[in-house]
C-alpha cells in the first residue's frame, strides 16, 4: 500500500530563486495528491527505503568522529513508513519557524552520541570547524539551524533487513521553506483496496500540476524485491558453483571407487578360477 514518486525537476536549482520556485511546486504538487480520495497519507523526502541512493554525514564530538546516514522527511512520513516511535514523538505542524531544525534518531545514533541520557530535547554536540564556517561565509550561506532530538525510533535499515545496522537520522523538511533543496521523492500510503488503475490518475494529477517535469512510480515491495534481490544474487551464484564444484568432487571420487571396485571383481574372478 506504499508507493514512492520519483520527481525529476528537469535539473537540480543552484539558484536560490529557481530552488524557492521547485519547492513550491513541490509544495503544490504534495496537496494536489493528498486531496486525492484514494490517498490515505503522504510525506516528502530525500530518498526512500530499499532505493539505490544513500546520504552519509558526520562531525566531531570532543574530537571523535561520528559518522551516520540520514534523510529528511516530512511530517507523516512515521504513518506511511510504519515507524515506531519509542521515546519523544515524531515531527508536526508545531515546529514550524522554530529557531531549530528538529530531528528523529534511531536507537543505535542516540547510544554513540549520548550514551545512557535521555537524548530527548537535547542537541548533539559537534566540535567547530573554522574552515567550513569560512567557505559557508564566502558562499554567502546562513549558518544551519542547530539540531535537536525530539523522537527516538527503533533501530532502521533503510537498505532492508540484509543491511547493517547503522546510525540514522531524519532531519525535518518544511515545504515552505524557500531556502531548502526540494525533496526528491514523494510517498503516499493508499487505502486499502485501492487497485493498480489509480496509477494512471496519479500520474495525470501530478503532471497537470508540474507540466514539464516528469514522474517514476513504483510501489515499495517491488523496490523491496529488488534490493534484496541485489543481497541474495550474487549469494546464490556463488552456492551454485560451490554446488557445481561439489559435483565434480563427487563425480571424481565415484570413477576412483569405482575403478578400484571393478579391479577388485577381476582379481577375485581369477583367484576364483585358480
Amino acid at each position: 500500500r506504499v508507493w514512492g514518486i520519483r520527481i525529476d525537476t528537469k535539473g537540480r536549482g543552484e539558484d536560490k530563486g529557481v530552488r524557492a520556485a521547485q519547492m513550491a511546486t513541490v509544495h503544490q504538487l504534495f496537496n494536489a495528491v493528498r486531496d486525492l480520495p484514494e490517498v490515505e497519507a503522504i510525506c516528502a523526502g530525500f530518498t526512500t527505503p530499499y532505493m539505490n541512493a544513500s546520504w552519509t554525514n558526520g562531525h566531531k564530538t570532543n574530537g571523535r568522529q561520528i559518522v551516520y546516514a540520514m534523510n529528511v522527511a516530512t511530517d507523516d512520513c512515521d504513518e506511511v513508513y510504519g515507524i515506531a516511535v519509542v521515546r519523544g514523538r515524531w515531527f508536526d505542524r508545531t515546529y514550524d519557524g522554530s529557531a531549530y531544525s528538529p530531528i528523529v534518531v534511531n536507537e543505535q545514533f542516540a547510544r554513540e552520541v549520548f550514551g545512557d541520557a535521555d537524548p530527548i530535547n537535547k542537541t548533539p554536540h559537534a566540535d567547530r570547524d573554522p574552515e567550513e564556517e569560512q567557505a559557508r561565509a564566502e558562499r554567502g550561506e546562513k549558518p544551519p539551524k542547530p539540531w535537536r532530538v525530539v523522537g527516538v525510533i527503533q533501530d532502521f535499515r533503510q537498505h532492508g533487513e540484509y543491511a547493517t545496522p547503522e546510525p540514522y537520522v531524519f532531519e525535518r523538511a518544511d515545504l515552505k521553506d524557500g531556502e531548502a533543496w526540494p525533496p526528491r521523492m514523494l510517498m503516499i500510503k493508499v487505502r486499502a483496496g485501492t487497485t493498480p488503475a489509480f496509477e494512471e490518475r496519479l500520474a495525470a494529477r501530478l503532471q497537470s500540476v508540474a507540466k514539464e517535469w516528469s514522474f517514476s512510480i513504483t510501489l515499495l515491495t517491488n523496490q523491496r524485491d529488488d534490493k534484496l534481490l541485489s543481497y541474495t544474487g550474487p549469494l546464490t551464484l556463488l552456492a551454485i558453483v560451490a554446488g557445481f564444484l561439489l559435483l565434480m568432487v563427487a563425480l571424481g571420487l565415484t570413477g576412483v571407487v569405482w575403478q578400484n571396485v571393478t579391479q577388485r571383481i577381476r582379481e577375485i574372478g581369477l583367484r576364483r578360477a585358480k
